[in-house]
C-alpha cells in the first residue's frame, strides 16, 4: 500500500514540472519572435527610409520623410499641464525699446533694388514664427507709451540697479530681542497744516567798528589831520519787490573820530561824519532796465571842527543834502561757475531830470563850503545826475564795494568815488582798505587848493570788527 502511494505521487510531480517547462519554452519562442519581427521591421524602415534620404524635390533638397510618431500614447492626458498664448503674458519692461533694424540713414525700397525672391516659400521657413513675434513686440511699446503705470519692470535688465540681494537687511537677532513691541492701536494725532507766506521785503546789514591810519588832503571838506582814528560804519538795506515793482532802500551811518596830540583845542576830532539815505523805486520795464524815481538825503550829526580851531564847519543839517531824480535803471548779477561765492552784482540809476537842494541851519558853518551864495542859506540846483552801485566778491573772504555820483546842473559838476576792499580774517575780524574821491568845482573860488584844486580825497587803512547778517 505504501509503495502504490509513493508510485502516484512522483507521477503528479512529474506532471506539474513538465507544464512549466512547456510554458517557459513558449514564452522564449514568443519572445524571439517578436524580436526577429522588430529586427525585420527595423531593416525594412531603414531600407524604406534611405531611399526617401536619396530622393530630391524639384528645388533640389532632399526630400524629408514623412513621420507620424507621436510624442505621447493615447493614454497620457495633460490635467496639469497648461499652454501659455504670450499674448496674455504680463507686460514687463526689460528696457528694449528700439527696433534692431533701427537706421539713421536714408533706406532705399526694395522694390526700387530687385523684386522679392525666394529660394523656399517663406510658410516654409520661420518668416511666419518672426512677423508673429514682431507683432506681439510692437503691441507691447504700445501698451508701454500708453499705460506706463500698468508696466512692470524687471530690475536684473538694467546695470545700474543693484542685486536684490545686497538690498536685503541683515536679520540683528538682538535687536529683534530689545525691540519694543508697538501697540497698533496707537491713536493717530493730525499735523497742523501751515501755509507758506511769500516774502516781499528782504533785509541785511554790515556793521564794522575799527582802528585806523588816515591820511587826509589839505582841504578835505569835513577838517582833520593824518592821524591815527577809529571809525564806526553801520549800514542796511531793506529791499521789496513783488512782481514787476520794486523798492529798493539804503541806510549809512559813518562816524569817524580823531585825537590828535597836536590839537590843544578839541580833544576829540570829527574827520569824518554822515547820515545817509538812498532810496530807489522802480517798475521793470524790459529785460534789465526799470522805470525809476531816486531819492538821496545826506546829513552830518556831530559838530566839526578843524584842527586847533574853534571855527565849526558842520553840525546837524548843515549842510543837508537832497537829491531828486527820475529816469530809467539798469542792473544785473552775475554768478560765478567756479566758485558759489563768487559773483558781481551793478546797478546804475539814471536820471536826466534832477533836482538837487542844499541847506545849512547853523548860522556858525560857513554855507560858501557847499556852494551856497553869501548871506543864503538854501540853494536849488537843476540838471541830470548818475548813481552807479558795484559789489564784487571774489571769494567768501574778501569783498570790494564802489559807489559813484555824479551831478551837474550844467554850470558846476560835483563827482564822488567811494570804494572799499574789505578781507574778512574770520567771522568777526577784517581788514579793509577805503579811498573816498571827490570833486566839487560849485564851491567857492577862494576854497580852491593851489595844488589839488576842487579835488579832494580821504584815504584809511583800518583792521577791527565786521558783522554782517
Amino acid at each position: 500500500m505504501k509503495q502504490f502511494i509513493f508510485c502516484i505521487s512522483i507521477i503528479i510531480i512529474f506532471i506539474v514540472f513538465s507544464g512549466r517547462l512547456n510554458a517557459q519554452i513558449g514564452n522564449v519562442a514568443e519572445t524571439n519572435a517578436k524580436n526577429v519581427s522588430l529586427l525585420s521591421d527595423s531593416l525594412y524602415s531603414a531600407e524604406h527610409t534611405n531611399k526617401h534620404f536619396l530622393q530630391r524635390g524639384e528645388n533640389g533638397l532632399i526630400v524629408m520623410p514623412q513621420n507620424d510618431w507621436l510624442p505621447f500614447n493615447n493614454f497620457v492626458s495633460f490635467k496639469d499641464t497648461m499652454f501659455i498664448e504670450p499674448y496674455f503674458l504680463p507686460v514687463v519692461f526689460d528696457g528694449r525699446v528700439l527696433p534692431r533694424d533701427l537706421s539713421f540713414t536714408k533706406q532705399e525700397k526694395k522694390s526700387e533694388i530687385a523684386p522679392d525672391f525666394h529660394l523656399i516659400s517663406p510658410d516654409s521657413t520661420f518668416a511666419p514664427m518672426l512677423d508673429r513675434m514682431k507683432l506681439l513686440k510692437n503691441l507691447r511699446q504700445n501698451y508701454y507709451l500708453n499705460h506706463p503705470d500698468l508696466v512692470n519692470y524687471n530690475a536684473l535688465a538694467f546695470d545700474q540697479v543693484s542685486d536684490s540681494e545686497s538690498t536685503i537687511p541683515k536679520q540683528n537677532v538682538f535687536r529683534d530681542l530689545i525691540s519694543v513691541e508697538r501697540n497698533s492701536t496707537m491713536p493717530s494725532f493730525d499735523l497742523e497744516k501751515y501755509e507758506t507766506k511769500k516774502v516781499f521785503w528782504l533785509k541785511n546789514g554790515e556793521h564794522s567798528l575799527q582802528v585806523s591810519q588816515t591820511r587826509l588832503s589839505k582841504n578835505w571838506a569835513s577838517g582833520g589831520k593824518n592821524n591815527f582814528s577809529i571809525q564806526n560804519y553801520h549800514k542796511i538795506n531793506l529791499n521789496y519787490k513783488r512782481k514787476k515793482v520794486w523798492w529798493n532802500n539804503t541806510f549809512e551811518w559813518k562816524v569817524n573820530l580823531q585825537q590828535t596830540p597836536a590839537d590843544t583845542i578839541n580833544k576829540v576830532s570829527v574827520t569824518e561824519d554822515f547820515l545817509r539815505l538812498y532810496s530807489v523805486f522802480g517798475l521793470d520795464a524790459y529785460k534789465k532796465w526799470s522805470y525809476t524815481v531816486n531819492l538821496e538825503a545826506k546829513t552830518p550829526i556831530f559838530n566839526g571842527y578843524p584842527v586847533n580851531s574853534a571855527k565849526r564847519i558842520t553840525s546837524f543839517l548843515s549842510p543837508l543834502q537832497v537829491n531828486v531824480g527820475a529816469g530809467m535803471s539798469y542792473s544785473f548779477e552775475r554768478k560765478s561757475k567756479v566758485n558759489k561765492y563768487r559773483n558781481t552784482k551793478f546797478s546804475a540809476d539814471l536820471a536826466p531830470i534832477s533836482i538837487q537842494y542844499k541847506y545849512v541851519e547853523d548860522d556858525k558853518v560857513d554855507e560858501t563850503r557847499f556852494g551856497i551864495k553869501k548871506g543864503k542859506k538854501a540853494n536849488t540846483a537843476y540838471g541830470s545826475t548818475i548813481n552807479a552801485n558795484l559789489t564784487y566778491n571774489y571769494n567768501q573772504a574778501s569783498n570790494f564795494t564802489s559807489r559813484f555820483k555824479y551831478f551837474s546842473n550844467y554850470e558846476s559838476v560835483v563827482v564822488e568815488s567811494e570804494n572799499k576792499f574789505t578781507m574778512s580774517l574770520n567771522r568777526f575780524f577784517s581788514t579793509s582798505i577805503y579811498l573816498y574821491l571827490r570833486f566839487d568845482d560849485s564851491v567857492d573860488i577862494a576854497k580852491k587848493d593851489r595844488d589839488l584844486g576842487y579835488f579832494q580825497y580821504n584815504e584809511i587803512l583800518g583792521f577791527g570788527l565786521n558783522y554782517k547778517w
